[in-house]
């Protein structure tokens, strides 16, 4: 068995429901345990393997995987699993201006369904402000879904290993999702891979850094990360090309 399958493999021994769905999966673990008594009353066996199928199915939406956070210095750790869409500049946006910066650089990461749905801190850090903003429900992978759906914007510092400088961790509703979890507010200190919220269902977390902070994105459009695990960014480093 190799080390990237034994991890998976204790991930999934050791997997819990995460708090931040308590509502839902216990809902959902109600109705499934109602249908389930009428179909064993009415003698329907497939109506019972049908439920528990699709309560399994819900239920692994808002798991919450037991993560191996690396201790390597001078790294950052992806904020949520899925596949990297963009990791591209920006100047003069809203994204910069919260940062105090002309220049920022900004990696976008899409959830499926099918994905964790947690989000994690990327590095050791102190939340200075939580921003929540109104908006629209487009498909998380529409360049456009960024500045118009409905987002939660975390701007932190960074821990002194990083020169203190600010980031920011964006939560993008997408078309299924329709609620943002962010358990977390300014003040608040974070280690790197430890939970603060989640999106529920498809979406999309970002995370702009300034350009000038020494640090470089390591991942490409198109690579798969998990949050808390995959490194996406190291001090004094040379960008992917």
């Amino acid at each position: 068995m190799t080390r990237h399958s034994t991890t998976r493999w204790v991930e999934l021994t050791r997997m819990k429901l995460t708090r931040y769905g308590r509502r839902e999966w216990l809902t959902a673990t109600v109705v499934a345990a109602i249908s389930i008594l009428i179909f064993v009353l009415a003698n329907l066996p497939a109506g019972v393997i049908v439920t528990v199928v699709l309560w399994l199915a819900f239920a692994a939406f808002f798991r919450d995987p037991v993560r191996r956070v690396p201790t390597e210095p001078g790294v950052w750790v992806a904020p949520a699993d899925g596949r990297v869409t963009s990791v591209e500049p920006e100047s003069q946006t809203d994204a910069s201006a919260l940062l105090g910066c002309d220049d920022a650089i900004r990696l976008s990461i899409f959830l499926s369904v099918l994905d964790v749905h947690v989000n994690r801190a990327p590095c050791s850090l102190t939340v200075r402000d939580s921003i929540h903003r109104d908006g629209l429900y487009l498909n998380a992978m529409d360049p456009q879904s960024g500045s118009r759906n409905e987002s939660n914007t975390l701007v932190a510092e960074a821990g002194a290993e990083f020169g203190h400088t600010r980031l920011l961790v964006r939560q993008i509703a997408g078309l299924i999702a329709r609620r943002i979890v962010c358990a977390t507010e300014p003040g608040n200190t974070h280690q790197r891979g430890e939970p603060f919220g989640m999106i529920k269902f498809g979406s999309r977390t970002d995370v702009v850094m300034p350009a000038t902070c020494g640090l470089h994105f390591t991942v490409r459009p198109g690579d798969r990360v998990r949050a808390g695990v995959t490194i996406i960014a190291r001090l004094d480093s040379e960008p992917v090309a």
